[in-house]
C-alpha cells in the first residue's frame, strides 16, 4: 500500500475519532498529553518498575511507600508525589520518575552512601543522616563515630581532613570522636589513640610524619598520644610510662 493510501485512510477515520471525543473538543488546543488523556481516560499503572544499583533500598518497600500515589490513571498520576514518597523511604538519596506507555511507571534510584558506623547504633551517611543498618554485616570496615548528634556534620569533614593525613599510616582511622567543647579523639586501626583540639589540623598533620619515621616500630607499646601542646606532643606507653617530645614545624 502507498504512503498517499494510508495517509487516506488515516484521515477518513478522524471523523470517528472526534465523533468519540468530548463534546467541545478542538483539535490542536489541547497539549499532546491532554489530548491522550481526553481520549483514554481508563489507562492504568500495571506495572512499577525499579532501577538501580540497590543494596539498602527494598524494592518492596518502596513500592509500598508510592502505593497510594498511583490513583487516577496513567495521565493523572502527579509525579512530584510519587517522587516525594519515594525519598521519603529510608537509603533513598535521589530517585526520577516517568511513565511509560501503556501502563508502566519506572523509577530509577540513587542510593545514600553509608561512611561510618554511629557508636549508638546505625550507620552515618555522606549526607550526615544516620539510618538503620539492614543487614548484620553492614558497615563492616567503616570507621566509628561518636560525640552528640550535633557533631556529625564536623565529624564528616574531620574523617575527610585526617584521613588524608593518616592514609596508610597506622591502619588509617578506625574511630573518630568530637567533643562539644571541640576536642578530638582518634584512634588508627593499630590501635593508637591520638587527643588534639579543634584547630590543630597543622600540627596533627606535622605529627604524622614523625609517627611514621619514629613511633610507628613501637605502636604496639603506645596508649595514646596527646597532641594539646603548643610545640609538641605527650605519649602515654602501655606500661604506664610517659614521655614527651616536640614537633619540629
Amino acid at each position: 500500500m502507498s504512503a498517499s493510501r494510508h495517509l487516506v485512510v488515516s484521515l477518513c477515520a478522524l471523523p470517528a475519532l472526534l465523533a468519540s471525543s468530548p463534546a467541545g473538543w478542538i483539535p490542536g488546543a489541547l497539549p499532546f498529553e491532554d489530548r491522550f488523556r481526553t481520549m483514554i481516560p481508563s489507562a492504568t499503572i500495571s506495572d512499577v518498575r525499579i532501577a538501580g544499583s540497590l543494596r539498602w533500598v527494598s524494592p518492596d518497600e518502596l513500592k509500598r511507600a508510592i502505593a497510594g500515589r498511583l490513583r487516577g490513571g496513567f495521565f493523572r498520576i502527579d509525579i512530584s508525589s510519587v517522587r516525594e514518597s519515594a525519598l521519603a523511604v529510608p537509603w533513598v538519596r535521589d530517585v526520577s520518575v516517568r511513565r511509560v506507555w501503556p501502563g508502566e511507571l519506572h523509577l530509577t534510584v540513587v542510593e545514600d552512601r553509608p561512611i561510618a558506623r554511629w557508636e549508638s547504633g546505625g550507620l552515618v551517611t555522606e549526607r550526615g543522616s544516620v539510618l538503620p543498618a539492614r543487614h548484620g554485616l553492614a558497615g563492616i570496615g567503616l570507621p566509628v563515630f561518636a560525640g552528640p548528634r550535633e557533631a556529625i556534620p564536623r565529624l564528616i569533614d574531620g574523617l575527610r581532613e585526617f584521613g588524608a593525613i593518616f592514609d596508610g599510616i597506622g591502619g588509617g582511622i578506625d574511630r573518630l570522636e568530637r567533643s562539644a567543647a571541640g576536642n578530638w579523639n582518634l584512634r588508627l586501626a593499630d590501635g593508637v589513640r591520638l587527643v588534639f583540639r579543634d584547630e590543630q589540623e597543622v600540627h596533627v598533620r606535622r605529627f604524622a610524619a614523625v609517627y611514621l619515621s619514629a613511633l610507628i616500630g613501637r605502636r604496639g607499646s603506645i596508649e595514646r598520644i596527646d597532641l594539646r601542646y603548643p610545640n609538641g606532643f605527650a605519649v602515654r606507653w602501655r606500661d604506664g610510662g610517659d614521655a614527651h617530645s616536640r614537633v619540629q614545624g
